[in-house]
């Protein structure tokens, strides 16, 4: 027999004990957010966030009353750190690893999740003031966006559901900064890297981008791109294999089919721009000025 959310939901302890659901349902997904496929690979974010945004629910924080019962529904989406999720002043009155009721856990001041492990854990708010939320891994998540904040005050209007997805922020009309992952975002984020006559090159192909990405090398310079992503097997955008082609540029070339650890060398022999893409991940993309 198949069996509703609502009738498993009866069987948490914390809505057993008080007789009623909870008065606050917050879904919270944290999740990184990396400058360059190297980054990822070392497992080193730009920015970590709850719910999208950096410090989100600092900007707007989620209301509550003493005595109110929360219920979270959190996730920790990854891909790369574990995050001990916690509230300030407070002790979770019970919480349960992947959602299952089966798997309660008493007490406790923080949850410990992988990429992708998911928890409900059930708090009442013990009294007035701010409750800070946080992953406690200070300086390498909440110093990074995984900060938020419960409000808590008699009265305080409250939202019975609080979702991962709105509401929307009031946000600048242009964006501070634009990280890319695999192409060129932000100077501030993706700086320009300078060799002289004589310097070797070396362009790394790792998590499906090129790093650097941009690059200044003089005539006549030859550069060495390295395939470092392991997964070479299986084909097209799913694999790790990567190849060079330029875009734009006064002179074109393409690579063979690189699979880990392989090589390809071009020796640049005219001056001017040069885009290039991965073609199995156009997504994938670099620039090398060569100057006189």
């Amino acid at each position: 027999m198949a069996c509703s959310w609502s009738s498993l939901s009866a069987n948490f302890a914390l809505e057993q004990e008080l007789g009623r659901a909870p008065d606050i349902k917050v879904y919270l997904a944290q999740h990184e957010t990396y400058a360059n496929g190297r980054d990822f690979f070392d497992g080193q974010p730009l920015y970590v966030a709850f719910n999208g945004y950096n410090f989100r629910y600092v900007n707007q924080p989620i209301n509550a009353r003493p005595g109110d019962y929360i219920r979270f529904y959190y996730v920790n989406v990854g891909p790369n750190l574990t995050s001990t999720f916690h509230a300030v002043g407070g002790i979770w009155n019970y919480s349960y690893p992947q959602g299952n009721p089966a798997n309660k856990q008493v007490g406790g001041q923080s949850v410990l999740a992988g990429p992708s492990d998911s928890y409900v854990i059930d708090w009442q708010v013990p009294a007035e003031g701010p409750f800070t939320l946080v992953s406690h891994a200070l300086g390498t998540q909440a110093a990074k966006g995984a900060v938020g904040i419960i409000s808590v005050a008699a009265n305080a209007p409250r939202a019975n559901v609080v979702r991962s997805e709105g509401p929307d922020l009031a946000l600048p009309s242009s964006p501070k900064r634009i990280v890319d992952p695999f192409g060129i975002g932000s100077s501030d984020v993706d700086k320009t890297t300078h060799f002289h006559s004589g310097d070797p090159v070396l362009i790394q192909m790792v998590g499906n981008s090129f790093h650097p990405k941009m690059l200044d090398v003089p005539v006549g310079t030859e550069v060495t791109w390295v395939n470092e992503d392991v997964f070479d097997v299986l084909d097209g955008e799913r694999s790790g294999k990567h190849s060079i082609a330029t875009t734009a540029g006064a002179d074109t070339f393409a690579s063979p089919e690189l699979h880990h650890a392989d090589k390809f060398q071009h020796i640049f022999a005219k001056p001017g721009h040069y885009e290039l893409i991965c073609p199995f991940h156009p997504y994938m993309k670099g620039k090398i000025n060569v100057y006189q």
